[in-house]
């Protein structure tokens, strides 16, 4: 079995949680250099809505443009060396952030300039 499989590139958020800048952008950069290097067959984006601001359980401030960012580059990735394989899939507690992220979502899928952002 290939040692790479099933790699998580979490990163550890402690107790007060982090809004986008300058935090989202950096751990983007790091999580984006490490599928260049790894070259990934599959990109599978867990999109949760509980990382975005006002969920009851998360204590993150991400808003539905980080997601918005984050999927269109994993997009591009996909498509340079997964063969534009994505697998995007996620829940959330709060109804109201489960609509502006998953609009978000689709809305980076199917290239439409978002209307969700907050």
């Amino acid at each position: 079995m290939d040692p790479r499989v099933g790699i998580d590139v979490g990163r550890e958020l402690g107790a007060h949680g982090y809004d986008e800048k300058p935090w989202f952008l950096e751990a983007w950069r790091e999580v984006e250099a490490f599928l260049e290097g790894f070259r990934p067959a599959l990109v599978v984006l867990e999109s949760g809505a509980d990382c975005l601001g006002g969920d009851p359980l998360a204590r993150l401030l991400l808003t539905p443009a980080s997601l918005r960012h984050a999927l269109a580059r994993l997009c591009a990735l996909a498509d340079r060396y997964a063969g534009s394989r994505l697998l995007a899939f996620g829940a959330g507690y709060d109804k109201t952030n489960l609509t502006a992220g998953w609009c978000a979502v689709v809305e980076s899928l199917l290239g439409i300039s978002g209307s969700t952002s907050r």
